[in-house]
């Protein structure tokens, strides 16, 4: 017998109750009141009529406006449909009406803890929990795990340890509080752990998901995570556990690197566990790793791919083309959707010669209905959507469309590129652009696309692939996107008067030696305020505490909120000097800042990521924009905040490049680009070996 329908006091609790036509009320009933409401929505949710139901909720709602039953369970019924937003403003209602509604608190913390905002998840959950307390009810356990969740998200991981501990006590068997308990400790012990603790943690509701906001990975080991959390409070200006990710890095690295006069260990991480390992690679560039920890977690990344996809060639040679036959070549991607790498290369894609090559792209990640997508699909003659494929899938395509040269736009960055490349489906692959370090797999790509300047010819020890040098930069720009009138400062939401220093790099990029720098500009220039691009909800009171802790009014710092790309690059012109980030320079950011006429300070270091501000600089002509040391950064900044003229002359310098050098010159970085494939192809061709070579030479 079919179940009957909840009593009008019980809630739905997205459980479909089932219920027969005898015991529901008509179709289109007279006003009631809320207990029969209730049982009437009830009824349809269990026959699963989600229209029905809607529409019930609606009429509901509407001769029972103040009803927290009703909007709760309207919310229920919204998440189960997909419609969080709508979910989320029917549980906010209900906590409008009862602020010590638990569930509604509850229920909202889950939706915050899976986009990962954390101050809403700390926050409900907390209210959950003190809801619960101030009702006489103890929090039960899965309430205090997902206040547990919440902290670890907030990075308040001591506190986080201290709250699974509770709820151990309360429920010691339920998995997701041993999981919690573990995590909490590695967290709270700021990284340190080693793999004879045999911590592997599944954690869905935090592991990395994929560029295109699918599942997260399947499992991911506790270190892996560490820096996956980590990285997350960078990104909100929060450094208090940059030190132990410094640390984790160093960790992985040592685990992953040979002993002397040995061999590279063999992988033997559980499947899954690669994109921990190129998480680290990844979020390593952006953490001092030096150069040979770098190329070790590259390597260690990339032979666990290798253990995943268990791959075999492909393609190990391919016969001569045909006279007159046009050279095939493909662009591999996960990102042909609105991101820095697509603005990079957009215009090359369209600049290629028709007649001398021709241009595939093999897109991994699904549409964002982007105009940048719809362009670079028009850009090219062949456009392969592959998302969803598996690896040897798209890789057997690629083999048989012929191409030669196959150029991965992603290395370790989020994203299956590699998972892709390490079956060798073009008898030439090459690293462009997204992955600036080396991908530490000769075999999955041979080469690698850069300049002298971010990566010296004396640092090609720490690159598996043959280096390729092309002129000015090697980037690519697209230098005819338009730019529309500027916007005036008051409607940008900056002082008239003031000296505006910009520094539009994402949040982790933003470390504490390079914001004391910046302090230190702005003790030295009173006139002076601090522009910043807002990447996370959190960063603006973040980098204030930090500012009041170095003596500047907070009032001086002034973010920008995200734009779409024409009127980001619009306001960007009222910058009157760009700073550079010191652990990971401004790549497609100083791009864009150049593009925009304004001018800039950098500071090489010792990896490309570091060295790409200076290459650009060089590239620009802009050479004394490059500082030796940050004393050196601080007096060139100063020099040009003090000179209105010199700035002013600089802008007019930048605004005679676009279209007429490089990289603001896409057809011309487009012949390059060509010159450089047909030589590589040629060189397989004839079965030469895989050397490094200078673009200029050809």
């Amino acid at each position: 017998m079919a179940a009957m329908p909840p009593a009008p006091s019980e809630p739905l609790n997205a459980v479909p109750v089932r219920a027969t036509p005898a015991h529901l009320p008509t179709p289109c009933p007279r006003p009631m009141d809320a207990a029969r409401w209730l049982e009437h929505c009830a009824g349809l949710v269990g026959q699963l009529d989600d229209t029905g139901a809607e529409a019930a909720f609606a009429e509901a709602l509407r001769q029972c406006p103040n009803e927290p039953r009703l909007h709760y369970n309207h919310g229920v019924l919204l998440q189960r449909l997909g419609r969080e937003d709508a979910a989320r403003m029917a549980w906010r209602q209900v906590c409008r009406l009862v602020p010590g509604h638990a569930k509604a608190h509850a229920r909202l913390a889950e939706l915050a803890l899976a986009t990962l905002d954390a101050p809403e998840a700390l926050a409900r959950a907390r209210a959950a929990v003190d809801a619960l307390t101030a009702s006489g009810a103890m929090p039960d356990s899965a309430t205090l795990c997902l206040l547990g969740k919440a902290a670890i998200v907030h990075g308040d991981w001591v506190e986080a340890e201290g709250i699974f501990m509770r709820a151990h006590a309360l429920d010691a068997a339920a998995p997701q509080v041993a999981e919690g308990l573990r995590l909490g400790r590695v967290l709270a012990s700021a990284g340190q752990w080693t793999p004879d603790d045999g911590v592997i943690l599944p954690a869905p509701w935090l592991a990395p998901r994929t560029p295109d906001g699918g599942s997260p990975a399947p499992a991911a080991d506790a270190l892996g995570l560490y820096i996956s959390l980590g990285m997350q409070r960078l990104r909100a200006g929060d450094w208090r556990h940059r030190p132990g990710l410094v640390r984790a890095i160093q960790q992985l690295a040592a685990q992953a690197s040979p002993p002397a006069g040995g061999h590279d260990p063999a992988p033997s991480r559980p499947p899954g566990t690669s994109t921990a390992l190129r998480q680290a690679a990844w979020e390593a560039l952006h953490l001092d790793a030096s150069p040979r920890e770098l190329q070790a977690l590259a390597r260690a990344a990339s032979r666990q791919v290798r253990h995943e996809q268990q791959p075999q060639a492909l393609v190990s040679a391919k016969c001569p083309p045909a006279p007159g036959t046009r050279l095939r070549i493909a662009y591999l991607s996960h990102n042909v959707r609105r991101h820095p790498t697509s603005y990079l290369i957009n215009r090359v894609l369209a600049a290629h010669a028709r007649d001398q090559v021709e241009v595939h792209l093999y897109s991994l990640n699904p549409p964002d209905g982007s105009a940048l997508r719809g362009a670079m699909e028009a850009a090219v003659e062949h456009h392969h959507p592959c998302h969803g494929w598996p690896a040897r899938a798209v890789a057997q395509r690629i083999a048989d469309d012929g191409i030669e040269v196959l150029v991965g736009l992603g290395g370790h960055c989020d994203g299956p590129v590699l998972d892709v490349a390490v079956w060798q489906p073009a008898p030439v692959q090459v690293n462009y652009l997204s992955f600036c370090g080396t991908v530490g797999d000769a075999d999955a790509f041979q080469y690698h696309l850069c300049d002298e300047i971010s990566v010296p010819p004396d640092s090609a020890g720490f690159y598996d692939e043959a280096l390729v040098y092309l002129s000015a930069g090697h980037y690519a720009y697209d230098e005819s996107q338009p730019v529309p009138p500027s916007p005036s400062r008051g409607e940008a939401g900056l002082p008239e008067q003031a000296l505006v220093l910009c520094g539009f790099n994402n949040g982790y990029k933003i470390t504490p030696a390079t914001f004391d720098v910046w302090c230190r500009l702005l003790h030295a220039l009173p006139e002076g305020i601090l522009w910043l691009y807002e990447a996370h909800a959190e960063q603006p009171a973040w980098l204030r505490i930090a500012a009041v802790a170095r003596g500047i009014d907070p009032q001086r710092l002034v973010f920008a909120p995200p734009l779409p790309s024409a009127e980001h690059l619009a306001r960007l012109r009222l910058a009157d000097l760009y700073l550079d980030s010191f652990s990971y320079n401004g790549h497609t950011t100083l791009l864009d800042a150049l593009f925009c006429r304004v001018p800039a300070i950098t500071l090489p270091g010792d990896t490309a990521a570091k060295r790409i501000g200076s290459a650009l600089l060089h590239a620009v002509g802009l050479s004394d924009g490059v500082a030796t040391s940050t004393h050196d950064y601080l007096g060139k900044a100063i020099g040009l905040a003090r000179d209105p003229l010199r700035r002013e002359a600089i802008r007019r310098h930048l605004a005679q490049l676009p279209g007429h050098h490089l990289p603001f010159d896409s057809p011309a970085r487009a012949a390059e680009l060509e010159k450089v494939y047909r030589h590589m192809a040629s060189r397989a061709r004839c079965g030469l070996p895989f050397e490094a070579f200078t673009a200029r030479e050809l």
